[in-house]
């Protein structure tokens, strides 16, 4: 297989070789296609656990209107009681 790569990467790999971290410019490759791997399997986990979390919402039935009246009483009554248990 033949790769062609350009001026700036090629120089990026002869710079990880010479730092002494890696022995050579197919360590250095092997690495970076290992880190793409596991990066590209890490979006795919995600993808699919957001498709799920999409299809079990979508699942749960229709939406139903939010009624702005009844939070309103939920947050006071829930503040309301921590100012009771603060004294």
């Amino acid at each position: 297989m033949g790769v062609h790569i350009s001026a700036d990467l090629e120089r990026l790999i002869q710079e990880k070789v010479e730092s002494g971290r890696y022995h050579s410019s197919d360590e250095v490759i092997s690495e970076a296609l290992s880190a793409l791997d596991e990066r590209d399997q890490d979006l795919d986990a995600r993808a699919t656990a957001f498709k799920a979390e999409i299809e079990k919402r979508l699942a749960s039935g229709p939406a139903t209107p939010l009624d702005f009246s009844a939070v309103k009483r939920s947050i006071r009554e829930v503040a309301e009681a921590r100012k009771a248990n603060q004294r």
